[in-house]
């Protein structure tokens, strides 16, 4: 991970699209935890977000001439429930 992180500054691993996302704020995307976003959001409007997941594997597959494999990944969410209102 380090290596990876060194070789690319400034790139995450998973980044909120917030251009392309609606019906969400307080979009956090901590600088040294490149694989954690965190955002709230109405529940009871329309939400959408869109996120970006860069392929860490991505240069390792190549020096094995493996790419065009699939890579399968976990997409892990977790709600909860504040019981004051945010402040924005």
């Amino acid at each position: 991970m380090a290596a990876w992180q060194a070789s690319r500054p400034g790139d995450r691993i998973v980044e909120v699209d917030v251009p392309l996302s609606y019906g969400i704020y307080d979009v956090v995307q901590d600088q040294y935890l490149l694989n954690t976003v965190e955002f709230l959001w109405d529940p009871t409007k329309e939400v959408g977000v869109y996120i970006k997941v860069c392929t860490i594997l991505l240069s390792f597959l190549n020096v094995l001439h493996l790419c065009g494999l699939v890579v399968s990944g976990k997409l892990q969410s977790y709600i909860c429930q504040t019981l004051s209102k945010p402040s924005r």
